[in-house]
C-alpha cells in the first residue's frame, strides 16, 4: 500500500488546497505568545507561496513591504538579502507581537474584488475562530486590503481586537507601494507603534 497525499479543501469546502496543512503548521509556528498588533491579510496568493512560509519565491510584496514600515532599517536592505534572512526576520515579527493571518485560510481565485469580498463575508465565524488560539483580545487589528476593510462586517470588526483601525489600506502591488508605506505607517503611529 503506497503512502497517499490527503488534499484538504479550503475552509468554505469549495475547492482542494493541497497546502493548507502546511500553510497551517507554518502560520502556528509564528503566533507571538503576546500579540499587540493583528494584521488581517485577504487570502494566501494562489500560487504554492506563502507569507509565512521560510523560503521566498517572488511576488512576496506583503512580506516586503510590511516589514520595511515595521523595521526602517531594512528599508535600504535589497529584496533578495531579506529573502535570504526570511526565517529570521519571521522569527522578529513574532517575537514583536506581531502576527498576520488571513481573513480566508484557504486559497480564492482572483477574479475581481467583488467574488473576494463575498469569499471573506463567507468566512468572518472561520477567522474569529482561528483567532481564538491568541487567548485575549487585547491587541489591535489592521486590514491590510481594501477588501478586508470592505469584507469584514462591523459586527465582526467589533469582535477583533480591542482596537479595529478602520483604513482601507491598499495591497502594496501594482504601485501602490508608497501608499501601502504612507497608509500603513499613519495606522501604526496612531497606536503609538
Amino acid at each position: 500500500m503506497g503512502t497517499e497525499t490527503m488534499i484538504e479543501f479550503d475552509p468554505t469546502g469549495n475547492h482542494p488546497d493541497p497546502d493548507l496543512a502546511r500553510r497551517r503548521a507554518a502560520w502556528l509556528a509564528h503566533i507571538p505568545l503576546s500579540c499587540g498588533v493583528l494584521f488581517i491579510g485577504e487570502a494566501p496568493p494562489p500560487e504554492a507561496r506563502y507569507f509565512y512560509y521560510p523560503e521566498s519565491i517572488g511576488h512576496d510584496y506583503l512580506f516586503l513591504q510590511l516589514l520595511k514600515v515595521l523595521y526602517p532599517e531594512l528599508q535600504t536592505v535589497s529584496a533578495a538579502h531579506m529573502r535570504a534572512i526570511k526565517p529570521t526576520l519571521l522569527r522578529r515579527f513574532a517575537d514583536d507581537g506581531y502576527l498576520l493571518v488571513d481573513a480566508v485560510e484557504g486559497r480564492i481565485p482572483l477574479n475581481g474584488s467583488s467574488h473576494r469580498i463575498r469569499a471573506i463575508r463567507a468566512a468572518q465565524e472561520d477567522l474569529l475562530d482561528r483567532l481564538n488560539i491568541i487567548g485575549h483580545n487585547d491587541f489591535v487589528a489592521i486590514p491590510l486590503k481594501a477588501t478586508v476593510h470592505d469584507g469584514l462586517s462591523a459586527g465582526t470588526k467589533s469582535r477583533i481586537g480591542e482596537r479595529f483601525i478602520n483604513d482601507r489600506i491598499p495591497f502594496p502591488s501594482n504601485g501602490q507601494q508608497e501608499n501601502f508605506r504612507r497608509r500603513l505607517s499613519l495606522a501604526l503611529q496612531s497606536l503609538n507603534v
